[in-house]
This record gives C-alpha cells, sequence and structure tokens, in this order.
C-alpha cells in the first residue's frame, strides 16, 4: 500500500459502462458530478496494466512458445478516515452496494491528474482501539487506467 503524497485528492465520478473509457469520457463528466472522498490516508499503485505472459510449451518444439495475456490494471485498499456524511464515502459505499463500476480520479500535489474505473467491492470499517482514528477500507479493482496527464 503506498501513501499518497499531501495535498492528492480523490474525486469519485458517474457510474461507467465499460471498463477501459478513454480520456474523453472523463473529461466530459462535469465538477459537480465529481464527488470528493474526504480524508483519504491511502491508496493503491495505479498506473499502467500488467499483463501476464502465457506459456505455450509444445512437445515438437524445442523453444516454449510466450505470449502476453490480457491488461490487469489491479487492486488495492483505499483507506480513508471514517466521515459518515462525506458524499465521496457515500458514493463509494453506493458503488459497493449495487456493484456499478464507478469513474475515478486522482489529482495529485504537483496538478497531474490520473483517471480510471473502478469496482468497489468491500467496505470496511475498522474500530481498532481507543487510542486510534476509525477508518474505512475500500477494497476495490481497477478495470482500466488513463495515462496519467501532466497539469496544466
Amino acid at each position: 500500500m503506498a501513501k499518497v503524497g499531501k495535498n492528492t485528492k480523490l474525486f469519485v465520478g458517474p457510474v461507467s459502462t465499460v471498463d477501459n473509457p478513454d480520456l474523453a469520457t472523463y473529461t466530459a463528466v462535469t465538477a459537480g458530478d465529481w464527488k470528493q472522498v474526504s480524508k483519504l490516508k491511502e491508496f493503491p499503485e495505479i498506473g499502467g496494466g500488467k499483463r501476464e505472459v502465457v506459456r505455450d510449451e509444445l512437445l515438437d518444439e524445442d523453444n516454449v512458445s510466450k505470449f502476453l495475456g490480457v491488461n490487469d490494471f489491479g487492486s488495492g485498499t483505499i483507506t480513508v478516515q471514517r466521515e459518515p456524511a462525506d458524499a465521496g464515502q457515500l458514493a463509494m459505499k453506493a458503488a459497493q452496494a449495487t456493484g456499478d463500476r464507478i469513474l475515478g480520479k486522482l489529482i495529485y500535489s504537483d496538478g497531474a491528474i490520473q483517471f480510471f474505473t473502478m469496482l468497489v467491492a468491500s467496505a470496511q470499517n475498522d474500530t481498532a482501539g481507543p487510542n486510534s482514528v476509525m477508518v474505512t477500507s475500500f477494497e476495490t479493482e481497477f478495470t482500466g487506467v488513463v495515462p496519467e496527464q501532466a497539469a496544466v
């Protein structure tokens, strides 16, 4: 789990009907349709998809054939300080309840933006202990990632 840099902001958007939309899909979302997920503590690594190497061994050949499989954009846990009335946290819980794929974006402290689509598999509250802050952990599966957009 990677800690996000100071002042990095997470936003979730509307439902996506495709796994890996293009950049135009994200930029067409109006500002009011993005909901900030407040109190962000941790965000998993994100970027290009990892492709599995498929091996095929044939009895009549001396070499193993290798091919690249399909992209897997990864998964991970998004951790936030629990805020029951936060619009972004509520949107993630709604996505988990319905099974809908949603759009997301990270805005890094330098202004660069990372767009992605995700499924929210679970939303668990951790009560920790008497001297701890209650957190919510969202287990996510990324279904698409657009290359990082430089700050403008």
